[in-house]
Formats: structure tokens, sequence, C-alpha cells
């Protein structure tokens, strides 16, 4: 499968079939950073991009409701199946198909109030995946919205500093899993002006060869102290990576910890 340059969109129904596989080969190491910041009064979760249920599964403590929201519908087919595998749960997961952009989660049906929760993440960069700025401000305050007062905002971004534009294929790792032999290649275009990433990986599977594209929009660092400073967040901790190393510019990661600002 060949991907032009002109390509706007990131693949998910492809992306679903080998998202898990290259998590398992290049892991992110976010895990134990998101289960850092539920304590036992932690009862409801938002996800925004849910994807497989990376992380939901991973982290779900008993009595916590946690729902994740995406838009891909191939990407939750995976997720239900990874939910079957993993029964009994310690807690209670619901998946919902919407754009994060627009989601409206009421308390009840009859009711104009949001339903809140202690904490709204949306980890794997999904923000990145939400598209332009503005749109990327509306899931923000989608998330907000559902947010409890004194709940927390989670999200993590790309270092934009550090993309390194690549015309050519180079290998990134190369590892046995489950006795197979897997190899990921992957070479990146970086658009400035229009703050856009494309990210094409070939994913070698012994003899199977799998082309995989993502785009995203990225922020820098003043944009986001802009955008939640607009939209009533309050930024409390900026990490540079999930072992929570206070962020600079050479940081892998930008990661943002937020709250709903008091206004007296």
């Amino acid at each position: 499968m060949i991907y032009k340059m002109s390509q706007t969109k990131t693949n998910y129904k492809e992306w679903s079939k080998w998202y898990d596989i290259i998590y398992n080969l290049i892991p992110t190491n976010d895990l134990d950073f998101y289960k850092s910041f539920m304590t036992p009064k932690t009862k409801q979760i938002l996800e925004m991009g849910i994807g497989t249920g990376r992380v939901s599964l991973s982290c779900l403590q008993n009595k916590v409701n946690w729902i994740g929201v995406d838009d891909s519908q191939d990407m939750l087919n995976v997720c239900e199946s990874n939910i079957k595998t993993k029964q009994p749960l310690k807690g209670i997961i619901t998946l919902i198909k919407d754009d994060m952009k627009k989601l409206d989660i009421r308390e009840k049906n009859n009711t104009m109030n949001n339903k809140l929760h202690d904490l709204v993440i949306y980890p794997s960069y999904s923000l990145m995946n939400a598209g332009t700025e503005n749109n990327q401000t509306k899931a923000l305050c989608i998330g907000s919205k559902h947010l409890k007062k004194d709940g927390l905002l989670i999200f993590d971004l790309h270092n934009p500093n550090l993309y390194k534009p690549a015309e050519k294929y180079s290998s990134v790792v190369k590892k046995i899993l489950n006795k197979q032999s897997y190899e990921i290649f992957s070479k990146s275009e970086v658009d400035y002006k229009k703050r856009i990433h494309k990210n094409y990986l070939k994913l070698k599977v012994n003899d199977l060869s799998v082309e995989l594209f993502s785009i995203e929009n990225f922020l820098y660092i003043e944009d986001v102290i802009r955008i939640t400073d607009e939209i009533g967040l309050e930024i409390i901790d900026i990490f540079g990576d999930y072992h929570k190393s206070q962020y600079d510019e050479n940081s892998n990661e930008i990661i943002f910890i937020c709250k709903k600002r008091k206004f007296y």
C-alpha cells in the first residue's frame, strides 16, 4: 500500500490491526504515569481516544467507572475484543463511539447537567489527532466540561522541537515477539507553517510488509498555555516524560496536568 504525500487522514482501520503489536514493540512506558494520578477517591474516568483499550485495561482499578471515547469503530471493535479477553474486570468500562470535539455525556437522559469525572485523559497523543488548533481547543473544552471542579485533565504531545524530517525509511526497532520476527521502519514529513507532522511506518512481519500512515497537528508549549488560559484551565505541571521529569526544550514529550481555574 503506497501513500501519497497528499494523504490527509490517518487510516485507523489499518492501524487497528497492528496498534497493540506496535505498542509492544515500541512501549511508551506511560501506564504507571496514569496510574499515579488514580487515588482511592478516583471513581469516574473519561478517556478521550481509548483506541484498543491499551491504557484502560492496564490501569482500571476496583469500583472505577471508565468511559472510553473513540470515533473509530475499527478501534472500538478491537477494544471490545480485548475487554472480553480480560474478563472479569476490576471496574466498569463503557465504550462510546463519538467525536471528542462534540461529546456530550449527560448525568441522566433528561437533564442538562453533564456527567463529571475525577480524571479526564487524552493519552497516546490523541489530542494531536483531533485536527487543527481550533479543533484541539474544542476537544479540550469538551474535556473541561466533563471534569469535576477538583478533577485533573491530562494530555500529552510530541515535542515538535525534536521533529526530524526524513525522506527515506530508517530502522526503528527489531524484535522477536511471540516467536515472530518484527521490524519497524519510519520516515516523516513536517510542515512547520501548517503545523502538521506526517509519519510513515513500515512494519515487516517475517515475509509480510505493511505500510501505515498517521497525521498529527502539533502545538508548541506557548500555544497550549494560551489555549488553556482562554478556556479556563490552569496548568499545574508540565512534564517532559512519563517519569515526571520537568520539561525542557530537549524533552521527548510535553505532558500537561491541568485543573479547572477557580473564579472568585
